[in-house]
């Protein structure tokens, strides 16, 4: 069964005040993303700048990426969206708000129906694990701050285990993306990061199944597929890609499965909003 969604503006919260404008070509210093709303430091506004309308869905209906399907613009023409939430507006009010906003600005329409997609599995290889559980903390010989930013040269130890610089200490992660590729690098967590940035990296769902459910400490680099057809790195310079270095680097590897989830399918939806 379908269910088509459409706003009514008399049957659902709104903004006291919204703007919806197309935001133009990408300039040196034009900001970026989203900020306020409910649960954050500025609950009456919302903006969101240089964004699109496939963003604001995913927000409005929480969902992911990969569970909407709709015309090749939806993620490629960008906005701007300014608004201001009456007092005490909750999430879920606020998502209702801005469903009513698409709705009326871009004639929004769009139903949920059950699809047979694709989903990942994180498990061991048969050469791994190739990381340890995280050692006792000690002081540090440098502040966190030091590294940075600054490239890494992934070190293993006479075990061939990736060995982290006593820089980093603590525990958190850090990620660090430039003309090289992408590392991240873990210290004291379990697997939570690394399967939220292959989620993002591959857009369809992660799923752990290593059974791994300690406090580790390890480090990924490799090419994202975005930046390896334009990248001037020679072949041999180029870390390697998300799956190779899964498995050369961290003993872990992805499987692909067929299983059918929801997904949002856009019916209608105006490349160039109402005007405000």
């Amino acid at each position: 069964m379908w269910f088509v969604f459409a706003a009514v503006a008399s049957a659902q919260p709104a903004f006291e005040v919204a703007s919806v404008k197309a935001a133009g070509p990408l300039r040196p210093g034009m900001p970026m993303g989203t900020r306020g709303g409910p649960g954050t430091n500025d609950p009456g506004q919302f903006t969101a700048n240089y964004t699109t309308l496939q963003d604001l869905a995913m927000q409005a209906y929480d969902v992911k990426e990969y569970q909407i399907s709709g015309p090749a613009w939806l993620p490629s023409e960008h906005y701007n969206v300014a608004a201001k939430l009456p007092v005490g507006t909750t999430r879920e009010e606020f998502q209702k708000m801005l469903q009513g906003l698409l709705a009326e600005r871009f004639h929004l329409k769009l139903h949920r129906e059950m699809r047979e997609g694709t989903v990942y599995e994180l498990v061991t290889a048969k050469n791994g694990p190739r990381f340890k559980e995280s050692p006792p903390e000690k002081a540090p010989a440098v502040p966190a701050e030091d590294i940075t930013g600054k490239a890494m040269s992934l070190h293993r130890g006479a075990d061939g285990i990736i060995e982290l610089p006593e820089s980093m200490h603590g525990k958190g992660h850090i990620s660090i993306r430039s003309f090289k590729g992408t590392e991240i690098r873990v210290r004291r967590e379990g697997l939570d990061y690394l399967l939220a940035r292959l989620t993002n990296e591959l857009h369809r769902p992660v799923i752990d199944k290593t059974g791994l459910s300690g406090q580790y400490d390890y480090a990924l680099a490799f090419m994202p597929d975005s930046m390896a057809a334009t990248t001037s790195l020679a072949q041999e310079d180029r870390p390697p890609d998300l799956f190779t270095a899964l498995q050369s680097e961290l003993g872990l590897k992805l499987e692909a499965k067929k299983v059918p989830g929801e997904v949002l399918v856009v019916d209608q939806a105006d490349k160039v909003p109402t005007e405000n």
